[in-house]
This record gives C-alpha cells, sequence and structure tokens, in this order.
C-alpha cells in the first residue's frame, strides 16, 4: 500500500513539475500596442459618422468667436508620400477653455466636450478642420492646444500625435521647458496666420514617426537635426524675435510679419508656398468662401 502511494504520489508530482515548466511556452506576450497606451482613445469612434470627408467644420466655427481653420497633408513614414485614408479625430477646449457639453453632444463623449470631429485624408493626404480657436484651461499654466489622434487602415489601435500649440501662446514656451515636446507625428507647434479674421495653420502629419512600435518606423535610428516642421530661423531673426517677446510685444506682433519682411526679396523671385498666389492660399480661400 505505501509503495503504490509513493509510487502514485511520484507520479503527480512528476506531472506537476512538467505542467508548471511547460506553461510559459504555450503563453504569449501581449503585443505593445502601436504608440503605447492612449486614454480616452476608445471615445474616437463614439458618435462617428458613417461617411467621414477630407474636411470637416465644428460648431466652433458658426459662433462668435476666433476662426480657425487647420489644414495640411498626410504623408507616409517617409515623409514624401501621401498617405490617403488616414482617419484624424479631433477634439479641444471652447472659448472659455472647458470641454463644455451641448445637448446634441454624444453621451458617451461628454468628456471630450461638443468641439470634436473627423476628417479621412484624401487621395493627396489632405485635410482641412474649420473650427473655433481653443483657450488654455482656466488658471492653469497648460497652452491651448488641439488633441489629435490617428487611426490607420492596416493599424489595429488608434494612437495619438502631439497636441496642436500656437507658437504666440504666452503659456507655451514655458511649458516646452517642463514638458518638452515628444513630436510624435511631426512638431505640434502651429505657426498662425491671418486671413482677414481668420486665422490659418498649416499642420502636417507623418505616419509612425516617433511613434513607439510603429512598424514603418520602429527599426530605424533616431536622427539628430530639426524635426519635421520645425522652422530653421536665421540668427538675425531670432535674435530680433527675443526682446519682442520679452517686452510682451508677441500679442501684437505677427512672426511672420517679420518672417515676410526678411524673406521678401526671395519671395518676389520664386513664389512661396504661403504667398497670396499659392495653393495653400487659393484652398483656404475657396474654403473661406464656401463657409
Amino acid at each position: 500500500m505505501m509503495s503504490n502511494y509513493l509510487s502514485s504520489l511520484t507520479i503527480i508530482c512528476l506531472l506537476a513539475f512538467s505542467s508548471c515548466e511547460a506553461q510559459p511556452t504555450h503563453q504569449k506576450k501581449d503585443k505593445a500596442p502601436v504608440g503605447g497606451n492612449c486614454e480616452t482613445c476608445e471615445l474616437m469612434f463614439e458618435g462617428i459618422p458613417d461617411k467621414i470627408r477630407s474636411s470637416d467644420t465644428s460648431a466652433g466655427w458658426y459662433e462668435n468667436t476666433q476662426k480657425l481653420i487647420v489644414t495640411g497633408r498626410v504623408f507616409q513614414s517617409d515623409g514624401k508620400t501621401p498617405a490617403p485614408n488616414i482617419l484624424i479625430y479631433y477634439w479641444h477646449t471652447d472659448a472659455k477653455g472647458l470641454y463644455s457639453s451641448k445637448p446634441s453632444s454624444h453621451s458617451k463623449a461628454a468628456q471630450h466636450g461638443y468641439l470634436r470631429g473627423w476628417v479621412k485624408s484624401d487621395s493627396n493626404g489632405n485635410y482641412m478642420i474649420h473650427t473655433l480657436r481653443p483657450a488654455p484651461y482656466p488658471k492653469e499654466d497648460i497652452p491651448a492646444h488641439i488633441h489629435l489622434l490617428i487611426k490607420e487602415p492596416t493599424i489595429a489601435n488608434p494612437y495619438y500625435v502631439d497636441d496642436l500649440v500656437f507658437d504666440e501662446d504666452p503659456l507655451l514656451i514655458k511649458h516646452l521647458k517642463k514638458y518638452p515636446a515628444e513630436e510624435r507625428g511631426g512638431n505640434g507647434i502651429l505657426r498662425v496666420l491671418l486671413h482677414g479674421k481668420v486665422q490659418v495653420a498649416e499642420h502636417d502629419i507623418i505616419l509612425g514617426l516617433n511613434i513607439p512600435n510603429h512598424p514603418a518606423t520602429k527599426d530605424l535610428p533616431k536622427e539628430s537635426g530639426l524635426s519635421i516642421g520645425q522652422d530653421n530661423l536665421p540668427l538675425s531673426l531670432i535674435m530680433l524675435m527675443g526682446p519682442i517677446r520679452e517686452a510682451g510685444l508677441v500679442r501684437f506682433v505677427n512672426t511672420d510679419v517679420i518672417m515676410a519682411s526678411y524673406f521678401i526679396p526671395v519671395i518676389n523671385q520664386i513664389g512661396h508656398p504661403l504667398s497670396s498666389g499659392s495653393g495653400f492660399w487659393n484652398k483656404v480661400q475657396s474654403s473661406i468662401r464656401i463657409h
């Protein structure tokens, strides 16, 4: 009896040991999502329309406040090839810095407020957003910003890119010193131009750029130098802008006036992508007339 008991116990122990040893080979580690963890990303799909165009207009465009157009192109990871059919979801605060709701707001996405929408890049990668200019959070040192999420057709999950912020925002420099930009998808600092009473900014998005676990760029080495969309200003302009900003005149002096005065000879000779005769401005002018 005892020998049978010991034999049975030995068999049980061997089976248990072999089972424990074999267990890790059957367990697969969860694959890290592209872009890493993304808080509230799931709200991107709440209330999403059946048909999404390359241009979208939020309810804020029709309010009596500062109008803003953000337009640009989406490129593949090489920064040159247009990326069509890329879904972009945006949301931002209202003119008081709040994610306020309206009766028509989608209840499950209430924390994103009513100023939200979707665009899908066209065959040339173009997109355009008409909205109001957001205000910073009340009583906080965070600059005004627009959140962007990207959903690529070949990637299972959406991921966030850098928030869009405004170059003349007095809160921006201090914030960037404390929280340097990740430059996910490119540089998110918007240089705002005025077209009549409408503020216009151009922002291109590079798929996979500085996005963790992105299949197009995960094996690429880190590169030095300026990020895509980042300005390389001449030293004379940098020296000039310092005193202007320190004097608190940045709210009244558009940096592009200084840029234009510096580059006028070049602009007159070869044209400028933001000049009145360019495709960029023609597109903006047509958009404003339509709206």
